[in-house]
């Protein structure tokens, strides 16, 4: 479990983010962007352990010492261990018939919609 992570939290655009959550996307987006598969391949478990129990002991880790694969393998870690689903349950089943428009622009298009009903 990624304990107390909810309460340690990081804002410096306006929005209340868990740190690990806030310090993982950015990374991601700075270092993994060019990553092919970048949430799809998976980082190596024991980093990705290490890593998360930094963050269990309310640590800050030097993600630079890790691959992008391995931050964002804790990324997909921490969402999937959320006592609740991002997208919300309600919500779930429309954001999956969005994915399976038939074009990208429909696809895009309905996505967005749908996160303006989000909480």
């Amino acid at each position: 479990l990624f304990r107390s992570l909810a309460e340690r939290t990081m804002m410096y655009d306006g929005i209340r983010l868990p740190a690990v959550f806030r310090e993982c996307v950015d990374f991601v987006e700075k270092h993994g962007m060019k990553c092919e598969g970048i949430y799809r391949v998976s980082g190596i478990k024991s980093k990705v352990d290490e890593l998360k129990a930094i963050y269990d002991r309310e640590e800050s880790p030097n993600l630079e010492d890790y691959e992008p694969n391995t931050v964002a393998s804790l990324l997909k870690q921490y969402l999937r261990e959320l006592p609740e689903n991002v997208l919300t349950r309600e919500l779930m089943p429309r954001f999956e018939e969005a994915c399976g428009r038939s074009s990208d622009s429909e696809r895009v298009q309905e996505c967005q919609r749908l996160l303006t009903d989000l909480p």
